[in-house]
């Protein structure tokens, strides 16, 4: 007799002893009826025992089927213990926290935010997962990060956020560009202009300021490295757009222009998200770190730097 026997069909068993329904097992579970009627199938083929009997109300359960019953009981115990120890390990700034950041720009200063976190929590190993900028939220859900930067205007539900900073976006152009004379620039002044961004799959220039105005850039041009698309604009090929804090840091700023977009500016708010309910020791602990540094990138005087406030 084959008696291996997985955590799935515990699972099973518990959820449909429960219930009673095969149904309501298989929803729980999140597979199809089908696909939870043919795993009940093959374990009772494995064991050569009924382990439900079906009825006028659905599934009743049989002696054999109380002993796996009792035994998926013991293991979901066990499991629930030890998940709680790694929590505790966790609120203890011990382990792993995985962070990844919506905006690469944001990989500038990340680095020193991490290395304060781990002078506080040296226990605390601290990933960047790079892989999951473009994608935080699924990165999330998934549990393949612990906490995402994010700076999107309509926050998706199912997670929880602290607020962390605000910025602006400039404009960055060329000290002899067309519109280098303005006091600031118009979503209409992009129509006919190269658009210099981060590479992603979503754009807030885009999405918040040119698309609600019915403008459409000639030309979007993605780029990665902040240094690349500066010289670009340097160079006159098209406009770059860049938070404020971005530009006021670069070493060398000769040649260039930065205007505001709009008479009021362009501004986005950053949030730190996390797994709603969960919340370490370590999380907290970047999360303060990160509205230290918001602080300096958010509300500092780099609007003075640039000379166009």
């Amino acid at each position: 007799m084959n008696q291996h026997i997985d955590l799935r069909d515990l699972r099973l068993i518990r959820r449909l002893a429960d219930n009673g329904s095969i149904t309501a097992a298989a929803k729980q579970l999140h597979v199809t009826q089908s696909a939870a009627s043919q795993r009940l199938a093959s374990l009772q083929r494995r064991f050569e025992l009924p382990l439900f009997e079906r009825t006028d109300d659905g599934f009743a359960i049989t002696a054999a089927g109380q002993v796996l019953y009792a035994a998926a009981q013991r293991i979901d115990q066990t499991l629930f213990q030890a998940f709680e120890q790694l929590h505790r390990l966790g609120a203890e700034g011990h382990g792993r926290l995985r962070v990844t950041t919506q905006c690469y720009t944001c990989y500038r200063w990340l680095p020193a935010v991490i290395a304060s976190v781990q002078q506080r929590l040296p226990q605390m190993e601290i990933e960047v997962v790079a892989e999951a900028t473009d994608e935080p939220y699924q990165a999330l859900r998934g549990d393949r990060i612990d906490l995402a930067i994010v700076s999107d205007e309509a926050l998706p539900e199912g997670y929880d956020y602290a607020p962390l900073f605000d910025d602006e976006f400039y404009a960055v152009l060329a000290n002899d560009h067309p519109l280098a004379g303005q006091q600031s620039v118009d979503p209409v002044d992009f129509a006919e202009q190269n658009v210099i961004v981060y590479s992603g799959r979503r754009h807030a220039i885009v999405e918040r300021v040119l698309a609600p105005a019915g403008v459409t850039p000639r030309k979007l041009t993605q780029v990665r490295i902040t240094e690349a698309i500066v010289e670009l604009a340097r160079a006159g090929v098209g406009i770059a757009v860049l938070a404020g804090w971005a530009f006021a840091d670069l070493p060398d700023r000769s040649g260039l222009r930065a205007l505001r977009i709009g008479r009021h500016g362009f501004r986005r708010r950053w949030h730190a998200a996390t797994r709603r309910g969960y919340q370490s020791l370590g999380q907290q602990s970047v999360i303060s770190s990160l509205q230290q540094v918001g602080a300096q990138l958010g509300l500092g005087d780099w609007r003075q730097q640039l000379r166009c406030a």
